[in-house]
């Protein structure tokens, strides 16, 4: 079982990490394949996806002992009808869950890339790039996209514009912080914790709302 990481940030909030070696077979073992994942997972034809899929189950097994069934709302949001909320994400080689029985939570898997630069300026507002340096450019960032994905999944709306919307504190780069970020839109506005943590070559962001 290749279970990469499990750490509680709360008594109330778990995130786990599984990094993905097996096959398809393996991955399924011990998996309910209730009617709402299996109508999901059969749309899947990619091997990687079908794997990150299933992964994302054994994350489940590994908090509950047991895989929930998780149904999907019309923006695509998973959701469990037990109460608790959960956020998936996945990057190459790597799948990851978080889950809070309180407020709504999001996560976001990264590995560093130079690519990032070529799309920084559909998401960085004015203010935040001012407070990245050339030395850690990439994985700066890589932090600020990873906290605008996070707060999407908060919300579970698509449509959010990253840049006019979605605001994050400017903070200065360490491989583990934190800060926090706003949602402001014609409908609501909304105050989001975050937090980065990298272990070795993954970087994770993750954050929750902060209901008053």
């Amino acid at each position: 079982m290749p279970l990469y990481q499990r750490f509680n940030i709360s008594q109330s909030t778990s995130i786990i990490i599984w990094e993905i070696k097996e096959t398809e077979e393996q991955l399924m073992d011990g998996i309910q394949m209730h009617p709402s994942d299996a109508d999901r997972f059969q749309r899947f034809t990619n091997p990687k996806k079908r794997n990150e899929f299933l992964a994302l189950r054994q994350c489940l097994i590994e908090y509950f002992e047991h895989n929930p069934a998780v149904h999907y709302n019309e923006d695509g949001k998973p959701f469990l009808k037990n109460g608790y909320h959960i956020s998936f994400s996945h990057t190459d080689g790597f799948a990851g869950m978080i889950i809070c029985d309180k407020n709504p939570v999001g996560i976001d898997l990264e590995l560093f890339r130079d690519r990032i630069k070529r799309i920084a300026h559909k998401f960085l507002r004015k203010e935040e790039k001012k407070s990245i340096q050339n030395k850690t450019e990439v994985e700066h960032l890589t932090l600020y996209w990873g906290a605008k994905e996070v707060m999407v999944k908060i919300t579970g709306n698509r449509r959010l514009n990253f840049i006019s919307e979605l605001s994050v504190k400017p903070f200065p780069y360490q491989p583990n912080c934190e800060t926090s970020g706003t949602i402001k839109t014609d409908d609501y506005h909304k105050n989001i914790r975050l937090f980065f943590k990298s272990i070795e070559s993954l970087h994770i962001t993750y954050g929750w709302e902060i209901i008053a």
